[in-house]
């Protein structure tokens, strides 16, 4: 709890959507040196909310002698310390589908132009130049949001980046399909283990699972049909600097099963 001191959370209203509140943080820039406008904004994974950047905030910093351009992290409606649900899910026959990722990449706009206007006192939103930080679902919402606002996207760092051209089910092969050779598959692995794999990725992955900030998934593959394209607009006539990272497959099994754990206690 100690590093949480290093954020002051606070709360905005969006002009667009004045009835609710969202939290967030913003750290001015330390760079010692002038630059050009630039922002580093953290975007979520479903379910991770803001606090989760902290440590990664302070490690850059550590590992950033020469400063950083200002920082801004926040919750969507419905996530973490935004208890706020977004006004425009009200009515929805699914309170875990009311929206899509476009939704909240046109909320992302609002607020870094909100931000920029007030802390910054940049009233055009297109001449800061952005770096994104993107994780799990924050991935596909950063490639969006370069694609949607073209120019602005001058980095995007994405984190263990959800799959968006897939149901995740069908990433494993089914072994009760027509055709399917058990002599197909890897030493240790058996068709039992494929329905196994094939059902709890289908609890936890399948765009059909909602989720409790109203985010769905369900037209991900029609938005991102494709894991490698479009490519994401220049700016300046540069291509922006891209980092994709992702977990070890033997630790994200292991992760997984203590989080499943922890929920059945």
């Amino acid at each position: 709890m100690a590093d949480q001191a290093t954020l002051k959370f606070d709360f905005i209203r969006l002009e667009t959507k004045p009835s609710a509140q969202l939290s967030y943080s913003f750290t001015a820039s330390t760079a010692t040196k002038p630059t050009n406008p630039a922002l580093i904004v953290f975007v979520n994974g479903l379910g991770a909310p803001q606090a989760g950047w902290i440590a990664t905030m302070n490690k850059l910093k550590e590992l950033s002698p020469q400063g950083l351009p200002a920082m801004l992290t926040f919750d969507r409606f419905g996530q973490g310390q935004t208890t706020d649900r977004d006004p425009n899910d009200e009515g929805a026959a699914d309170p875990t589908h009311a929206h899509d990722c476009m939704a909240v990449v046109r909320d992302i706009r609002q607020l870094i132009t909100q931000i920029l206007k007030e802390r910054l006192s940049i009233d055009n939103p297109d001449s800061t130049k952005l770096l994104l930080i993107g994780n799990s679902i924050g991935c596909a919402l950063t490639r969006l949001y370069a694609a949607e606002y073209p120019g602005t996207v001058a980095g995007a760092l994405l984190l263990d980046s959800v799959l968006t051209d897939t149901d995740f089910v069908s990433v494993f092969p089914n072994p009760d399909s027509e055709g399917f050779d058990p002599a197909s598959l890897p030493p240790g692995v058996t068709a039992d283990n494929l329905r196994v794999a094939r059902e709890e990725t289908a609890k936890r992955f399948h765009p059909s699972v909602g989720s409790r900030e109203g985010l769905s998934r369900k037209n991900l593959t029609q938005l991102l049909g494709h894991s490698d394209s479009p490519a994401l607009p220049k700016v300046d006539g540069k291509d922006p600097y891209i980092t994709v990272l992702g977990h070890d497959f033997n630790y994200f099994a292991e992760r997984t099963g203590e989080i499943d754990e922890l929920r059945e206690k």
